[in-house]
């Protein structure tokens, strides 16, 4: 989905326990599968890498909490298998055994099927001294590889805390990206919206239309682009549904129109708008953004 120049980092010290187990002997992958996550409210990416060969990473937090400082955190991890001869089956079942193994009495297994396990965590102290830690995590196989979504807290879930986050991982669902062509194009729209968040023009202006800049010039780009999207996503985070159309820039190339919502964290404000991604030669590229536009 999103990138970031930080690879491989995690934030939850049980996050990368798993994350160490999962790749192992992996050999190199491509995590290609769109994974659908259910979160309301408040809740932002704050941290994302999908250029490592072999995984993808997304971290959600809430309000104005970051990575290196939460108090509860969602974590998507995503690994390809099958392009190294691994059935997502196998791989689960084998990832599953040693997690039991090495954490001993730190792991109840709520539900587990071939294709899929949820399970509780609870670390009150970490391995190396770290603050203590709860949560639950899924793991499920897809036709591409396995996925884990995972909730973490720094106190211990309440019932009722636990039923909500069951019901949301359990919600989490994968999408098959040899079927559905739009992912590609999401992730790279996604990770121009986060380098417009942290004020990363450079690094936005390299995703954008090469023939939009050429057409426009610097100065229209700048003024009529990247400040208004700057000022847009800066302190914002995506929310609500997402729509996707089909589009065609004017310079013929296809592509999809991906329909977001902004919110504000500090006001709770809602703005819609549309990012056009398009296929210019071989590169994914932002062809417009649209402030205010809903699907029609």
């Amino acid at each position: 989905m999103l990138t970031l120049q930080r690879k491989n980092m995690r934030h939850s010290f049980i996050g990368a326990f798993c994350c160490f187990l999962l790749l192992g002997n992996a050999g190199q992958a491509r995590a290609d599968v769109s994974i659908d996550v259910p979160l309301e409210g408040a809740w932002h990416i704050g941290y994302s890498n999908s250029d490592d060969e072999q995984r993808s990473i997304v971290e959600w937090t809430l309000g104005n909490q970051t990575v290196e400082n939460w108090t509860q955190l969602v974590t998507l991890h995503r690994f390809l298998t099958t392009k190294f001869g691994v059935s997502p089956t196998r791989y689960l079942a084998e990832t599953v055994a040693t997690i039991k193994e090495k954490s001993p009495g730190k792991i109840k297994v709520l539900s587990q099927s071939a294709n899929e396990v949820l399970f509780e965590v609870a670390y009150p102290t970490g391995p190396r001294g770290e603050p203590p830690e709860y949560g639950l995590h899924r793991w499920f196989s897809n036709p591409e590889g396995v996925c884990c979504i995972q909730y973490a807290s720094k106190v211990p879930l309440s019932p009722s805390v636990k039923a909500k986050w069951i019901k949301v991982l359990n919600g989490t669902k994968a999408m098959d990206s040899v079927v559905d062509k739009k992912v590609p194009y999401r992730r790279v729209a996604e990770s121009a919206l986060l380098k417009l968040k942290n004020r990363d023009r450079k690094g936005f202006l390299a995703l954008v239309s090469k023939n939009v800049q050429r057409d426009s010039g610097p100065s229209i780009v700048e003024e009529r682009l990247v400040e208004p999207c700057i000022a847009l996503m800066s302190g914002a985070g995506l929310t609500g549904d997402v729509t996707v159309h089909t589009c065609t820039d004017q310079f013929g190339n296809k592509g999809f129109a991906f329909y977001f919502q902004a919110q504000q964290i500090a006001t709770g404000l809602v703005q819609p708008f549309a990012i056009y991604m398009v296929k210019e030669g071989n590169a994914i590229v932002v062809a417009n953004i649209d402030i205010g536009k809903t699907p029609d």
